[in-house]
């Protein structure tokens, strides 16, 4: 008997602007996943900053293993469905993806927001009611606020929060 291929990748269609949140989803399903970023600038409220956004926005690469469900990688949260041509999925070489990747390097592309809070993540708030409390990153919504448990009188409350409000705890 030969050795068996690899999954191919396949093309993953997502919900506006929640390519990062289907991708981190996926990770935790075993799901090989390729989301290739550009850091550009941007004018925010009157200022120029350096934001990192998709290179192709509500798309992104996913290799599936062997015995993961196709309905449970399309009811991921954030996945819309996968890219279909004639009804069949669409695959892409692998030699492209690794083409990519190293090309991203050279663009200054990045595969992740690393300096941003994650889910599970220590953190707490800058300014507000409850700043200087320690705060856990339940979820992040976007690029620009997230979800936080805070533990208050013995009761978890949900807070909503700007990412530039927080700070990471070590």
């Amino acid at each position: 008997m030969g050795e068996r291929l690899p999954e191919p990748w396949r093309v993953l269609y997502t919900r506006p602007r929640q390519e990062r949140r289907a991708c981190e989803h996926l990770e935790r399903q075993g799901v090989e996943v390729v989301l290739p970023t550009l850091q550009i600038k941007r004018k925010r409220q009157g200022q120029v900053v350096q934001v990192i956004e998709p290179l192709f926005p509500r798309y992104l690469f996913a290799r599936i293993p062997d015995g993961l469900a196709w309905t449970t990688v399309r009811s991921t949260r954030g996945v819309v469905d996968f890219v279909r041509f004639g009804g069949v999925p669409a695959t892409i070489d692998h030699d492209l993806i690794v083409a990519m990747a190293e090309k991203a390097g050279d663009r200054k592309l990045t595969e992740q927001l690393s300096d941003l809070p994650k889910t599970g993540d220590k953190v707490s708030l800058k300014v507000g009611k409850y700043a200087g409390i320690e705060a856990l990153v339940a979820e992040t919504d976007g690029e620009r606020r997230c979800l936080l448990l805070i533990e208050l009188l013995g009761r978890q409350w949900k807070v909503r929060a700007e990412l530039k409000d927080v700070e990471p705890l070590e």
